[in-house]
């Protein structure tokens, strides 16, 4: 076994700067994606905001426009989204840029695949089967360049030991093991694939600028913006090089060439990403809109901590490797000579981050895992390269070989296989999930038991401060950390689910102390607090309906509050005469989406059935941008 350990460390300190071990995991990362595209049936159908994605690809390369009605048609229209918004055709609000990679592959497909003579319609249309299949290996492809990409990039920064164990660790357990090549309908990993293409080649014109180099990278932040269009914040990136090469050789010296670059990658980006507007201008009647509508995304109310930590889609919570990543990331910026490229890197993954904790739909409903931070995966590589490379200096410079070996293999690639096991493992995709859930039987014990005592570790940053705040056990925070009730549709308005917390039977998602649980809800006595936790989804409340009742003996003046983290809100007091209903005003901000608490106390016994939670407020759901 000992001599396991000595060779195993060779490749990863003594041989650190042989390229073979950096393809070689590269081309690993290639053999296990494949392996899973072609061990799963799911891979042969569309499904989800995929089907929408596909239709776009469809429509490309069996007709060459952008007019849906034959493809809805075929396909069908399971979420009624194709309707005419002013374009004189049927409208599709998920992203073009996926088709400008997958139409000629199905188009390809669709002349040389031969269908058996009895194939179904849906075959023959490919809504499903062989045809989508055949297109869907693309993704094999774009899983390998997208942490191909990355390694390229990181090697320029960092020794071959510390890039190989960075491609391992993105490309097992990062968001690429559910959203790679397993759910490749989705816009996530071409997302990725346009960000670290971008990233790589922003690198390269890092390296040795020129106007050539400067329109390549434009042209894939072009690219990017069209497959996401939040994928445009990696134009930072660029910003960070130019600086980079302004301040190494003079400002006032520099000046004409940098503008020059500058010019070049923007017109190749806005050249790209035009094709966006015109898509639009096909489909709405209008270049500038934005088809989910303004409503959307609400920068005021972000969750960028719960898209870290939240049982229900946190990064770290269904990737715990990534931990890597992150700490990876102010380590980018310490290199003088490359500071400003990395600050531009970094300063464009958090503006991400916190953009897409910004959209309505944050939790990635019905989602295992935290399928909308797939993006940053390609600058995930980098940072994970940056965070690996000193520990392994550290062990070289200490001749501890063998700990080398062990830190890799007994420290990282577990957790690595944890997580690839994840998506095949059953874990529900529809509600948040306890931590110990998310792994193996051999584990599971040892897990529940740290779970018991302090929680998820890998969340102890979320957890501490959430048990130190509520006083609460650190798991309740997996508890209430979801999407949770009070959800409307952000286009139409129309309710989604339950707008009412039963305290007779609470939602999965809540927690709450200081009461009596009776037949008809929650039994308060006078003296006695009660508290609970819960979570919305809709970010906008202004009335709450109450539901009370007394026991007869005598009226109850009850007193509510509710809280954030960091303050709390007066809602008002109700007199209770045996059974009462009323609405409530509530203050501003008093309930927002994420995490919510409620304060209840009374003088006298009474039962709280239910609140109601109202949203009397008018919202722009338009679609134009202006």
């Amino acid at each position: 076994m000992s001599h396991y350990w000595t060779g195993l460390a060779r490749i990863f300190a003594s041989y650190r700067n042989d390229k073979r071990y950096g393809l070689l995991a590269v081309f690993v990362v290639f053999i296990a994606h494949a392996w899973r595209y072609f061990a799963n049936a799911q891979t042969s159908q569309v499904y989800g905001d995929g089907f929408y994605s596909w239709i776009f690809v469809r429509s490309l390369a069996f007709d060459g426009d952008l007019d849906f009605t034959n493809d809805y048609a075929a396909c069908g229209d399971p979420w009624h989204v194709g309707v005419d918004e002013g374009g004189g055709r049927p409208a599709n609000p998920f992203y073009f840029g996926p088709a400008a990679l997958l139409a000629p592959v199905l188009f390809i497909a669709r002349h040389l695949v031969r269908l058996p003579a009895d194939a179904p319609a849906s075959w023959r249309s490919a809504c499903g089967g062989p045809l989508v299949f055949y297109t869907g290996l693309l993704s094999i492809v774009a899983v390998t360049l997208v942490v191909y990409f990355g390694y390229r990039a990181a090697r320029r920064f960092f020794d071959e030991g510390a890039c190989a164990i960075a491609v391992l660790a993105v490309g097992f357990a990062s968001q690429l093991n559910v959203n790679g090549a397993l759910v490749w309908c989705y816009s996530h990993l071409w997302g990725a694939f346009g960000v670290s293409l971008t990233v790589f080649l922003v690198v390269r014109f890092w390296e040795a600028p020129s106007v050539g180099r400067a329109i390549a990278a434009g042209a894939a932040c072009g690219l990017a913006f069209l497959i996401r269009p939040a994928e445009i914040l990696f134009a930072c990136t660029f910003a960070g090089a130019v600086a980079d090469h302004a301040i190494r050789g003079g400002f006032r010296r520099t000046l004409p060439t940098a503008a020059k670059h500058t010019l070049a990658f923007g017109v190749a980006l806005i050249g790209v990403a035009s094709v966006q507007f015109w898509v639009h201008a096909k489909l709405y009647g209008f270049p500038f809109v934005i088809p989910q509508g303004k409503l959307y995304v609400q920068l005021t109310h972000a969750h960028p901590f719960l898209l870290l930590f939240a049982a229900r889609s946190g990064l770290l919570y269904w990737t715990p490797l990534m931990w890597l990543a992150l700490i990876g990331l102010p380590l980018l910026v310490r290199p003088k000579g490359s500071r400003f490229l990395f600050v531009g890197l970094v300063v464009a993954t958090c503006l991400h981050h916190y953009v897409a904790s910004a959209a309505l739909a944050w939790t990635g409903g019905a989602t295992a895992g935290a399928r909308i931070q797939t993006s940053l995966v390609g600058p995930f590589v980098l940072s994970t390269a940056a965070c690996m490379a000193p520990c392994l200096r550290w062990l070289e410079r200490r001749d501890w070989t063998r700990s080398a070996g062990v830190l890799v293999t007994v420290a990282m690639l577990p957790w690595a296989l944890v997580t690839w096991s994840v998506p095949t493992s059953g874990v529900p995709n529809d509600r948040a999930v306890p931590a110990p859930e998310l792994y193996g039987t051999a584990a599971r014990g040892t897990m529940n038991t740290i779970y018991e005592s302090i929680g998820n570790p890998w969340t102890l940053p979320a957890t501490i401060p959430f048990a130190l705040r509520y006083r609460f056990a650190p798991k309740v925070f997996d508890i209430v950390a979801t999407d949770g009730i009070f959800q409307k549709q952000y286009r139409t308005m129309e309710p989604m689910g339950t707008d009412t917390l039963s305290f007779a039977s609470p939602p999965s998602g809540y927690f709450g102390v200081g009461y009596e649980k009776a037949d008809q809800g929650a039994l308060i006595r006078p003296g006695r607090r009660m508290r609970s936790l819960f979570a919305l989804y809709w970010p906008w409340v202004t009335h709450i309906h109450l539901s009370l009742a007394t026991d007869g003996r005598r009226p109850a003046n009850v007193t509510l509050r509710t809280g954030s983290f960091f303050r709390r809100y007066n809602i008002g007091s109700v007199r209770v005469d045996n059974t009462t209903e009323v609405d409530l005003p509530v203050p501003k901000n008093a309930f927002d989406s994420g995490i919510n608490e409620l304060l209840v106390e009374t003088d006298a016994p009474v039962t709280l059935k239910a609140i109601r939670f109202i949203d009397q407020g008018t919202h722009d759901t338009r679609i134009r941008a202006f």
